[in-house]
């Protein structure tokens, strides 16, 4: 039931769902009795469940109700409120920005952005990534995990395609995720190992940067994003100086 309630089913509407799909086809009098929803509320609610393609009426002297098969009708309403969900992506992120600017006197650009979390940072390797013209460096992957490094690998694919020059530099110490190591090398992205912790750097066509402090002892990782070309230039120098020093990674045997 809460998972229903996560794909944005209402009470009633989880309720109607799961008796039918516990009791087959029924008219909306034996849906009442059957889910506990008060019968003034059960045929609106067939309805809207109608429209979700979930479940289907069938018209007669007396109308029935049945769920369309699970394993059809929900992969399908999951990626409509897939859909749904991005385009109020695109809706809030347009308006939330248009409302920070209007909040400025000045009209003057924003240097700097600070956030907290895995997630934020994730959000700014993409969206950086979808701007890049020339260069995107990385310094700090562990590949300790393989988390979404193999989303990450396809997009950084993309861009090498496009002719973008792409370097990571693995830090960190101990064992690594060579599963996914081998397959970024095999996809042809750059990658050298340098013995560094508890921060990572991403610079980006030497004009904005990324520093997360990711140190163990902190609760969530920091994330800093620069758009300031000055700092960024310096930034990118410092991780072509630390690439020379670095070992080249090879496939292990």
């Amino acid at each position: 039931m809460e998972e229903l309630k996560k794909l944005g089913l209402s009470p009633y509407e989880t309720k109607i769902y799961i008796a039918l799909l516990k009791h087959g086809r029924m008219p909306a009098r034996e849906v009442a009795e059957r889910s506990s929803v008060p019968p003034t509320a059960v045929y609106p609610n067939l309805k809207k469940l109608v429209q979700k393609n979930l479940i289907q009426q069938f018209s007669g002297e007396v109308a029935f109700f049945e769920t369309i098969e699970p394993n059809i009708a929900i992969p399908a309403f999951i990626q409509q409120r897939k859909r749904s969900l991005e385009e109020m992506e695109r809706s809030l992120v347009q308006q939330a920005m248009d409302l920070a600017q209007d909040k400025q006197i000045f009209k003057a650009p924003e240097v700097l952005h600070v956030s907290m979390g895995k997630e934020a940072s994730s959000s700014i390797y993409y969206d950086a990534l979808s701007r890049t013209t020339k260069t995107y460096y990385i310094l700090g992957w562990t590949f300790k995990t393989v988390g979404a490094k193999f989303v990450k690998l396809q997009h950084l694919v993309e861009a090498k395609k496009k002719g973008i020059d792409v370097r990571i530099i693995v830090t960190g110490s101990g064992e690594k995720n060579w599963s996914v190591l081998k397959e970024y090398l095999k996809q042809g992205i750059n990658l050298r190992s340098h013995p560094l912790d508890n921060f990572s750097l991403l610079m980006v066509d030497g004009r904005e940067c990324k520093i997360t402090l990711k140190n163990p002892e902190y609760d969530q990782k920091f994330n800093l994003h620069i758009k300031d070309p000055s700092l960024s230039e310096a930034l990118q120098s410092y991780f072509l100086q630390v690439w020379e020093k670095a070992e080249p990674l090879t496939i292990r045997k």
